[in-house]
């Protein structure tokens, strides 16, 4: 959880412009290295705990900081594709985005009774990437703000899951979080 939340967190961080940062290096090793490959790790581990949908659904998320990676990284071409047509670009990654809301919506049945949190955690996340596809889509800049803002809310709940589950697995540990 927490590469993931490390990941929601420092995207959402860049795309609102925090710090005045507008190089992308930084987020991609981030969404490469946490978001992608640590993910991909956990995934396998969920997957010998038998823990199929929560396999699924870290393995879902490390191909999207994969493939957004992907369109950051310049060795793979995809922004200088858009050289002739930089009018698509915005088009183009809404409807990136719009494929991954509906891939994320799509997990909420698998976790719906069997954690809260989580249930909360990918509504809030479905929510976000809509409203950012939409809002890159259409280049309504109040759109994006909101749907990055709810990433930071996605990423106070990865955080929360993450602390509570590590405090859940060490025995004697001082206090507990609720996991519900």
């Amino acid at each position: 959880m927490f590469a993931f939340a490390g990941s929601v967190f420092l995207m959402a961080l860049y795309n609102l412009g925090a710090g005045g940062v507008t190089v992308s290096n930084v987020l991609v090793g981030m969404l490469v290295f946490a978001g992608g490959i640590t993910l991909i790790l956990v995934a396998m581990w969920e997957i010998a705990r038998g823990n199929t949908m929560f396999a699924t659904a870290f393995l879902t998320f490390s191909t999207f900081w994969l493939s957004y990676s992907a369109v950051l990284i310049p060795s793979f071409g995809v922004m200088e594709a858009f050289a002739s047509t930089p009018e698509q670009i915005p088009k183009a990654l809404g409807l990136y985005l719009f494929v991954w809301w509906v891939t994320i919506t799509c997990l909420i049945p698998g976790v719906l009774g069997k954690s809260t949190l989580f249930t909360i955690l990918l509504s809030t996340a479905s929510i976000a990437i809509l409203m950012l596809a939409c809002g890159t889509y259409t280049s309504t800049k109040a759109v994006n703000i909101t749907g990055n803002a709810l990433l930071l809310v996605v990423t106070a709940i990865a955080y929360y899951i993450g602390v509570g589950a590590l405090l859940a697995s060490e025995p004697g540990s001082a206090f507990s979080l609720p996991l519900f």
